[in-house]
């Protein structure tokens, strides 16, 4: 198998990072793999002692085939430095495996993600493969490893230089060119109510997002994510340390033993249930549960007695 790089993205948070990287060191495949650390220059004067200090320990980590630094001479935000590393490191591989610094991975992360890329290079449908999976529960009768859905997941996500070359990362006014098209509208917000509000503050320049770009690339084109069905990645940015992230315990799951072989069918087909599933999911964290928080509690309540008796 040829491996696919690895590139983990930092700024100034580092036990995020060690956290991050010794759990990536654990895995069966990371021995063999490039690591690639990009990292930052500081944004302001007080930033400056800590991320000399985290680079300073990308010089001690070890358990990888080779680990190469991009030490950032100036500062160029989060969504540069790490949106032209990407285009680096796929110009050369063609392949990429990605990583925020406040992610977690499983034993047989690597396995999953390098095996899904070989899979599915040829399938013009999937564009990127994450490893997180949501904690929704799946229907009893859905036996595979893995599902699709349109709607990209960053939480530790592949993808290929081929792939990648098509999506539109331009920044301009993505959401009045959506709310034109009504019927677009509709089929967007099937994979999720929030995904709307996201759009429409990267159209506003509230921030950059590189995956609601993905997301809306996916929307016009009808291109896929990979999900595992057991997660391969667990987010640690909830603790509120994230930039958007804020405290939640929301997106908290039980990471993949690694014990299990998966399954990689080919042909795969996005399931309409799950589909209904995984929005049921996001839209509880959409404007719904701002400005109706006594009926979104209650709302919460009775899907959780739903998709324990019914749907396990």
């Amino acid at each position: 198998m040829n491996l696919a790089p690895i590139l983990v993205s930092v700024y100034n948070r580092k036990l995020h990072f060690v956290k991050c990287i010794e759990a990536l060191s654990k895995n069966r495949l990371a021995e063999n793999s490039i690591l690639y650390i990009v990292s930052d220059a500081a944004f302001s004067s007080k930033d400056i002692e800590i991320v000399d200090d985290i680079r300073k320990y990308v010089f001690t980590i070890t358990g990888f085939k080779e680990v190469i630094p991009i030490f950032r001479d100036k500062n160029l935000g989060a969504h540069q430095s790490i949106f032209q590393a990407i285009n680096s490191i796929l110009t050369d591989f063609g392949k990429i495996i990605f990583l925020e610094d406040d992610i977690l991975t499983s034993v047989n992360f690597l396995e999953y993600m390098n095996s899904a890329l070989d899979a599915y290079e040829n399938d013009n449908r999937i564009v990127t493969i994450t490893g997180y999976a949501p904690p929704i529960h799946l229907p009893w009768f859905y036996k595979q490893d893995v599902w699709v859905n349109r709607r990209q997941c960053a939480w530790g996500f592949a993808t290929w230089k081929k792939k990648w070359d098509e999506i539109n990362f331009e920044e301009y006014d993505r959401f009045s060119e959506l709310n034109n098209n009504p019927k677009n509208v509709k089929k967007y917000i099937e994979d999720g109510e929030d995904l709307y509000y996201i759009l429409k503050s990267d159209s506003c320049k509230e921030f950059e997002a590189l995956d609601i770009r993905i997301c809306y690339h996916q929307l016009l084109y009808d291109k896929l994510t990979l999900y595992p069905v057991t997660s391969k990645t667990y987010n640690m940015g909830f603790d509120g340390s994230g930039l958007r992230c804020g405290v939640s315990d929301d997106y908290h799951v039980k990471m993949d033993s690694g014990n299990k072989t998966i399954n990689l069918p080919q042909n795969i087909t996005q399931s309409y249930i799950l589909k209904i599933i995984a929005k049921s999911f996001y839209d509880d964290k959409s404007l719904f549960s701002i400005v109706f928080p006594s009926i979104h509690k209650k709302y919460k309540s009775i899907k959780y007695i739903i998709n324990k008796y019914i749907l396990k």
